[in-house]
């Protein structure tokens, strides 16, 4: 839409520049003349870039429930043998198939915009189906099926009734605690994680009070930010002597977020971080191998589609990477595309939306034990985190549901209190929920500065 004039002929209300001189003259710089000719587009993304990496669900307005059915085991029988009776002529138990039950919440999203009725013609030209009117709309609300996907790769989520949720310093403790439920906690253990603490990822606050240092989601996949810390600890010298209060067998973290300083292949560096560039720091080849070794070690078979959504700063880390641009390893030659392409199985998805924060890194873990209390095991565990830093996530294609109602619904109404002015609404309904956290691996990312310790 184009308004009247520059300077000239502008609506009573406004000034000069078409924008209202006044609170009660708001609406006024709603009224915008229709001429296609004069429409174009300025940069942005148009299209989503997530939606089709999820299996799709049709929502109809309420949460809708979502079931999921666990791995079973099998029954050994002698042959001869009864079923139901073991080998003393005893009843065996029947077996009963875990059942999980998660929530998909709709969000509901609109755009409404008021235009002059003396042009009618006109505007039913610029807001025809393809007119560069409505694609600027759409756009906006493809944008927000990324943004809501990605909202719900590490969010809160409801899993049989109980809510996971927690916003803390590095904005993932929702994802850890379905992961240790996942792995076989309890709710109760899974939900004993507490929030707002970096101590919380290595195993338990600083008080060590909650019952979650034996995490079930372990740290037996090598290069985890669990087997780092493991490792800080085992090399730990304690005040005074005191060997630490917990085993070592106990384990830390969470084998779904892949160490954020993890060595590039053939690196001289002798320790995380320590490697004389910044490439440790970033996204590169080591890293995508560790998180496919997880997701493998967890069950997704090959020839499944897997997808890895970056950021264009971790596509610059990508091609960079001798072993990812050389024909001798890739030939489908990412550098003359200028665009990733698929690689170790995987498929990238490049998504400017993933958004720049303090991610965990790899890099300075700690512990000291207070001999005066044995309950201080953790009391100045700390863990690194980078302030610029952004996360890379690896997932199957049934790791998450996207939901949404019927497309982008457009109506249009006359409003009497506005001279009849005719109103141009837009609105669309849609959610997303992890379905599975062993399917999806956090890998986060950063420009390799100094890390900063949190409490």
């Amino acid at each position: 839409m184009a308004y009247v004039g520059f300077g000239t002929g502008s609506w009573p209300g406004t000034t000069g520049d078409g924008v209202a001189n006044s609170a009660s003259n708001n609406y006024t710089q709603l009224f915008k003349t229709a001429y296609a000719d004069m429409i174009r587009l300025k940069a942005q993304t148009l299209h989503s870039a997530l939606s089709d990496t999820c299996m799709p669900e049709v929502l109809r307005g309420d949460p809708l429930m979502l079931d999921s059915y666990k791995s079973v085991t099998l029954t050994t029988r002698d042959r001869g043998q009864q079923y139901g009776a073991d080998s003393t002529g005893g009843d065996k138990a029947y077996k009963e198939t875990d059942n999980e039950r998660r929530e998909l919440r709709p969000e509901f999203h609109e755009f409404a915009e008021l235009f002059d009725p003396r042009d009618e013609r006109a505007l039913m030209r610029a807001i025809q189906p393809d007119g560069a009117y409505v694609a600027n709309v759409a756009a906006a609300f493809n944008r927000k099926k990324d943004e809501v996907i990605l909202n719900a790769f590490r969010g809160p989520v409801t899993v049989n009734g109980t809510a996971f949720a927690d916003s803390t310093t590095v904005a993932l403790h929702a994802f850890r605690k379905d992961c240790d439920l996942a792995y076989g906690s309890t709710t109760a253990i899974a939900g004993g994680l507490a929030a707002g603490s970096s101590t919380d990822l290595l195993g338990g606050p600083a008080d060590a009070s909650a019952p979650d240092d034996n995490s079930a989601s372990g740290d037996n996949i090598g290069g985890t930010i669990g087997a780092a810390a493991a490792a800080v600890l085992a090399a730990e010298t304690y005040t005074g002597g005191v060997l630490p209060a917990f085993s070592l067998t106990q384990e830390f973290g969470c084998q779904q977020i892949v160490e954020g300083d993890i060595q590039t292949i053939g690196s001289t560096g002798t320790g995380a971080g320590i490697v004389g560039t910044d490439a440790a720091q970033g996204l590169h080849i080591k890293k995508l191998l560790t998180a496919l070794n997880v997701l493998q070690t967890n069950g997704a078979w090959q020839g499944q589609r897997i997808y890895v959504v970056l950021h264009p700063d971790q596509v610059n880390d990508l091609m960079h990477e001798v072993q990812y641009t050389s024909s001798d390893y890739n030939a489908l030659q990412p550098l003359m595309y200028g665009q990733p392409v698929p690689f170790l199985g995987c498929e990238f998805r490049v998504c400017n939306q993933i958004p720049q924060e303090t991610v965990l890194s790899g890099v300075g873990a700690s512990a000291l034990q207070d001999p005066a209390s044995a309950n201080n095991a953790y009391a100045t565990l700390s863990f690194e985190t980078a302030t610029n830093g952004r996360y890379v996530w690896m997932y199957t294609e049934d790791a998450n549901i996207f939901g949404m109602g019927d497309e982008m619904t457009v109506r249009f109404d006359e409003i009497p209190d506005r001279g009849y002015s005719l109103q141009c609404y837009h609105d669309f309904s849609l959610g997303a929920v992890r379905m599975d956290p062993k399917k999806m691996v956090a890998i986060p990312c950063h420009k390799g500065t100094a890390a900063v310790a949190i409490a």
